[in-house]
């Protein structure tokens, strides 16, 4: 007999000796009646399985259910082992497994053409075999004819490729109107996958749950062989910290984000067992950060297996580019080279270019109809449209006649949807078009005052809590802590019309070719917005409309208004709509003049200025204001005013050493809060300023009217964080008197008074509720993070033009109009996900007002030597400092002596004057 098959006999004796009570004696005696029929185990095993008999096949039919799969696999592993453990066994098992999965691949696996990526129509070539059987159950291909167990699993594999195919277009129906977007045919006939667009919308599935779906269905083996290979590598806890490669430039920055940025983490992991306390031990600590680091190396390893299979079923079949093409816009929006992008496409971890731009051009036709579909989507109030000019350049390197450096001057946007709970919160009948009209009609009517503008006493003691809580501030920060966990009463500011912070509705216009800068360009502006709304003029303007802009855009709209007057056709007169100043825009101005009102001579010696207070604090103080960057801007005010602050702090303390060290003064909350009262009174009260302005030096009265000016642009900055419109609304109105006795705001000392007469008083009240709640927005609905909508766009406009410089093919302002400028929030969305994808944690950066004790110390030894805070007496300065211009007061007397000679001036803050809305019986004649 053939030993290799298993067939050697005992002898005869000990054939009649089996001891049939045992497991060996019972096998030993079916083995012998086994040889009697001339077979062996392999023949016998063999035949059982593979013979086409129906008792056989009655009596293995549970040998693949899931019934009996667990001891079906138990015999696999038993022969599995009696395999590897002899002399080439493992070698044999190996190319058996090898062979078994490369058989699998071919036998469900589709051959493309490599030219697929390149918009060929012939690059899909299914196997005919293998749909033949899928679809008959029999093999009618040439060759060897197939058993019925092989087509069987053939069809199996084949069931399993359509419930993929089941899953994969329910992705795609997930996407409304993907169809129309995800499949664009090119004239040479070629197509670029739809699913490759749609894997880009992550509202509908997550990273996870796509890889997931794409590697538990497609290549699951491969998928688990190489997630298993790099987790059987998983260091110990002593090598953990040494795994990422990206924590050995800077360690000591990466770990302590790491431990700070996975309390999350750990938290979400009920599972963990991880108990929290507030004095956690050090074996706890070193137990959760190996916790964390495991988590974030299996996270790892199972990204680097789905990418692999990614990489490998894209150089199979290039349809299947999801991953790729997804990469590709990554290194688009980075602005990677061709040459290296070619390298990437290679190797399969990226499409080539020309696939990254048609996706472009696909998200590109998505984001226009998104963008129709919010115009013509049925609402009780509008988007509030908000736009702002931006200008480009594009370069020739190659001049001639024909090709030459050409600047242009566009108009960007975007359309804010208001939040439906804020929108539920109001009667509907306030946002219509005919009760704005009958509101402006009988707001016409009324006469303007002064009074209007004074501050009224539930606002001057608002501002008196707004300078003690500056005040609290600043002590509780550099002088002395709290003993107590009762925080000091005059450190927080009272909380006024509040927004409810949720992540914005933010559509993106399309960049448009017109300028802003003159009548005839917001013209253009406006009939560029209504054909991308594709919508009839009619239609549109026949809505009430607000749009938000700059000081220019406003002027030039109300400019475009007038000259088209007498008008009643709705398209032309723009009856239908006003416009509101972008908040970040106010501030920005007039804390700019401000600042300038403040800077001081800097070729005095004797002179104390703003500019020597930056220069105290190491501050460059050769240029008063940057219009490159406001922000910069107004963290140097906000250093300088709390500086100065710590000045007075230390002043009225009356301490020998007012010098800063680590170590604070503790105080009680009571302690504290007297504290702050004292230096509210002896140099931020009335009564202190009226005092002030009686001595011949006027380097006190100066200071106190610095800091007080000072206070309402870090007041009003940190109402515009905060989300308090209300507390905005308080500082505009202070700014509406100063607006006259400053220079270069003569503007705004007509369109901001008029817009806080339209938020406060003009409009009705839900609309103007909509209005107010609507000037800030949180884009990423964190409560404290809110921004204006101005600021907002300033922001797209920087990502903007950072796409549209690297993206390493030229500057064409075409490209830059049609395919960049309304893809901006998806392309930042995806470098965003990237970084997550990595295994790192998005973190939001929260700019903070911080100075060292090395530069606060240097301000107070300037302070003491100048006698900053006019506390020393006996001493006189030989060249007396030139009285700085009391603005809010100023303000307040150039409103009067308007309003005694007529108001003439003070009659164009009612929005009336502008919003030309005729009355009905009275024809073109007058306005309201």
């Amino acid at each position: 007999m053939d030993t290799a098959n298993g067939d050697l006999n005992p002898p005869a004796a000990s054939q009649g000796q089996r001891n049939l009570k045992t497991s060996v004696g019972k096998i030993l005696s079916i083995c012998d009646q086994i040889a009697k029929h001339q077979l062996d185990p392999k023949k016998f095993i063999l035949g059982f399985l593979t013979l086409q008999d129906t008792e056989l096949a009655y009596k293995r039919r549970f040998w693949g259910t899931p019934d009996g799969i667990t001891s079906t696999v138990t015999v696999l592993n038993a022969i599995r082992d009696l395999v590897v453990s002899q002399r080439g066994g493992q070698n044999a098992w190996t190319d058996f497994i090898l062979q078994d999965q490369r058989a699998l691949f071919i036998a469900v696996g589709e051959h493309y053409d490599t030219r697929g990526d390149k918009g060929s129509s012939r690059g899909f070539r299914p196997r005919a075999a293998s749909l033949r059987i899928a679809e008959s159950g029999e093999y009618n291909g040439t060759g060897s004819g197939l058993s019925i167990d092989g087509r069987e699993r053939l069809e199996y594999l084949c069931r399993e490729r359509r419930v993929l195919e089941g899953s994969e277009r329910a992705v795609l129906e997930a996407v409304p109107d993907s169809r129309s977007v995800g499949l664009e045919r090119k004239k040479s006939g070629g197509f670029t996958r739809r699913q490759a667009i749609i894997c880009l919308k992550h509202d509908q599935l997550s990273t996870q749950e796509r890889r997931q779906l794409y590697c538990n269905s497609k290549k699951p083996f491969l998928y688990k062989l190489i997630s298993s290979k790099l987790q059987a590598n998983l260091p110990q806890s002593g090598d953990l910290d040494s795994d990422d490669d990206s924590n050995s430039e800077n360690e000591g920055s990466n770990d302590s984000d790491s431990t700070s940025g996975d309390v999350d983490l750990l938290n979400k992991d009920a599972s963990s067992g991880i108990l929290h306390s507030e004095g956690p031990e050090d074996s706890d600590i070193q137990i959760n950060k190996d916790v964390i680091r495991k988590q974030k190396y299996t996270k790892r390893a199972h990204a680097v297996a789905s990418a692999a299979c990614s990489m490998i079923h894209y150089a199979s079949n290039r349809r299947i580019n999801g991953f790729q093409l997804k990469n590709s816009l990554v290194f688009f929006a980075c602005g990677m080279t061709e040459r290296l992008n070619n390298y990437l496409h290679y190797i399969g971890l990226a499409c080539s270019q020309g696939v990254a731009h048609s996706a472009i051009n696909s998200l590109g036709l998505h984001a226009e109809k998104a963008l129709q579909d919010k115009f013509k989507a049925p609402s009780v109030f509008a988007p509030l449209i908000c736009i702002d000019n931006v200008d480009f350049e594009e370069k020739v390197h190659m001049k001639s006649i024909s090709k030459k450096n050409r600047a242009f001057h566009g108009t960007w946007g975007y359309l804010h949807t208001i939040n439906p709970m804020l929108l539920s919160q109001v009667p509907h009948e306030h946002l219509s078009l005919k009760c704005y009209k009958d509101a402006m009609r009988e707001y016409s009517k009324r006469t303007i005052k002064p009074a209007i503008f004074f501050p009224s006493v539930e606002e001057t003691i608002h501002f008196k809590l707004v300078m003690k809580s500056q005040i609290a501030h600043v002590a509780t920060k550099y002088v002395t802590t709290c003993t107590s966990r009762i925080r000091p009463v005059n450190l927080d500011v009272p909380p006024i019309d509040p927004i409810t912070p949720s992540i914005p509705d933010i559509t993106m216009l399309k960049l448009m070719m017109a300028s802003d800068n003159s009548s005839s360009g917001i013209a253009d502006v406006l009939e560029g917005i209504t054909q991308q709304a594709n919508i009839p003029p009619s239609i549109f303007f026949s809505e009430l409309r607000v749009l938000e802009g700059d000081l220019a855009t406003c002027s030039l709209i109300e400019s475009l208004r007038a000259l088209r007057r007498p008008n009643n056709y709705p398209h032309e007169s723009l009856e239908n709509n006003f416009t509101l100043l972008g908040a970040s825009h106010v501030l920005w101005n007039f804390a700019q003049a401000l600042n300038l009102l403040h800077h001081g001579n800097n070729t005095k010696s004797s002179n104390t200025g703003v500019w020597r207070l930056l220069a105290a604090l190491g501050i460059p103080s050769d240029q008063p204001t940057s219009k490159k960057d406001f922000n910069l801007m107004i963290a140097n005010m906000r250093r300088v005013h709390y500086a100065t602050i710590l000045s007075m702090i230390m002043a009225t303390k009356e301490t020998s050493n007012r010098i800063l060290t680590e170590e604070k003064e503790e105080m009680t909350p009571g302690d504290i809060d007297d504290l702050v009262d004292k230096v509210y009174e002896k140099f931020m009260s009335v009564n202190a300023l009226e005092k002030a302005k009686e001595d011949k030096d006027h380097r006190l009265t100066n200071l106190m009217l610095q800091v007080r000016d000072f206070a309402t642009v870090v007041e009003c900055d940190n109402a515009m964080r905060t989300g308090e419109i209300g507390r905005v609304l308080s500082m505009w109105r202070l700014w509406s008197v100063m607006a006259h006795s400053i220079k270069g705001l003569n503007k705004y000392g007509i369109q901001l008074p008029r817009m806080l007469l339209l938020l406060t008083e003009a409009l009705p009240e839900g609309l103007q509720k909509v209005l107010r709640h609507s000037l800030l927005i949180s884009p990423t609905g964190r409560p404290g993070h809110f921004v204006a909508k101005d600021f907002y766009l300033e922001l797209q406009n920087y990502w903007l033009k950072y796409f549209f410089n690297r993206t390493g093919t030229g500057t064409k302002i075409l490209r830059l109009v049609d395919k960049i400028s309304i893809n901006v929030p998806t392309l930042q969305k995806i470098l965003r996900d990237a970084q997550g994808e990595s295994g790192k944690k998005q973190i939001y950066q929260s700019h903070k007002c911080k100075m060292s004790l090395v530069d606060l110390n240097s301000f107070l030894r300037m302070a003491e030597q100048y006698n900053l805070c006019c506390v020393k007496e006996g001493r006189k300065m030989k060249n007396l400092k030139e009285a700085t211009t009391d603005v809010l007061s100023k303000g307040f007397s150039s409103l009067q002596e308007d309003y005694a000679c007529g108001g003439i001036k003070i009659q164009k803050f009612n929005p009336s004057t502008v919003l030309d809305h005729p009355d009905e019986n009275a024809g073109d004649e007058g306005q309201l």
